[in-house]
């Protein structure tokens, strides 16, 4: 079974996140089935978590881009007002 999550801010790109489903087949007695509940959920964790983190790292390469952007800004417009 796979479930698939959004990767991306604009929601265009997704993750597909896999579990394996062939223990619920075998699934006996209630604690077989929180075994198999918890053990997805650790995986649903960890995809969330990685998400988490790839957009702490698009927000500091973004932000780094745009304080060099204001940089070039700033010398952009020292330039023009020099020349008025």
């Amino acid at each position: 079974s796979t479930i698939s999550l959004t990767n991306d801010i604009n929601l265009t790109e997704s993750v597909v996140v896999k579990a394996d489903v062939s223990p619920l087949t075998q699934i006996q007695q209630d604690k077989d089935l929180l075994a198999f509940d918890d053990h997805f959920k650790q995986v649903y964790i960890k995809s969330v978590e990685k998400r988490f983190l790839d957009l702490e790292e698009l927000a500091k390469k973004l932000n780094k881009e745009n304080k060099q952007l204001n940089k070039q800004v700033k010398a952009f417009n020292e330039v023009l007002s020099a020349n008025i």
